[in-house]
């Protein structure tokens, strides 16, 4: 049973966001498509955030790779070892896209995954993915925004904590595409962010 609860706060749809528990609870939703967001916070050790903070950017290009679970995490580790980021940091990371993929290569489709780093203003309008459903959580920086298309009036704009997780479904779904998102505006304030994603494309999904 889903302990995922539905959200209702300044005119956004009970329907479409879902606040859960746990990391197979949030999966589930965009599995079943039982809501158009769902969210899962986390509450990083302090030590692991100030690592985050202290990383190197000077050498980093954005990571993206495709395939099997396999590929891609063995993807990632010869990608983060190469950094020589803090341990801590790489087993964070690498426990992440583990814990994400995991459950979906049971089910087939495609699947893959980014690490960004992300210092612009590059996609800053909001928008549903070509994707079935997206995962994602920001190390780094201001965390993903979102908005309620569908509310009454101006949209409120609602952002992710740093290290919470959410699941936004993407255009392949049937679903009445409320539920926006964006990353938050940052270029000329001196802030930056890093970004894991990963997109879940079903055998189910149409086109």
């Amino acid at each position: 049973m889903l302990n995922c609860e539905s959200r209702s706060k300044d005119g956004v749809s009970r329907a479409e966001v879902s606040v859960c528990r746990s990391l197979p609870e949030l999966l589930a939703v965009g599995i079943n498509e039982t809501a158009e967001l769902a969210t899962l916070e986390r509450q990083p050790d302090p030590d692991l955030s100030a690592a985050f903070r202290g990383l190197d950017f000077h050498q980093f290009d954005d990571l993206r790779i495709a395939g099997s679970m396999a590929h891609i995490l063995a993807g990632a580790q010869k990608f983060l070892d190469a950094l020589a980021w803090p341990p801590a940091v790489i087993r964070a990371i690498l426990s992440d896209a583990a814990g994400f993929l995991a459950p979906l290569a049971e089910l087939g489709g495609k699947l893959s995954m980014r690490l960004e780093y992300v210092t612009d203003d590059a996609c800053r309008k909001f928008h549903k993915d070509k994707t079935g459903f997206r995962l994602i959580t920001t190390y780094l920086g201001p965390g993903t925004q979102w908005i309620d298309a569908g509310a009454a009036g101006a949209a409120a704009i609602f952002q992710m904590q740093t290290f919470e997780v959410g699941m936004l479904l993407g255009q392949r779904r049937g679903r009445e595409g409320r539920i926006l998102h964006r990353s938050p505006p940052i270029e000329g304030t001196g802030e930056s962010r890093l970004v894991l994603v990963v997109d879940v494309d079903l055998p189910a999904y149409s086109e």
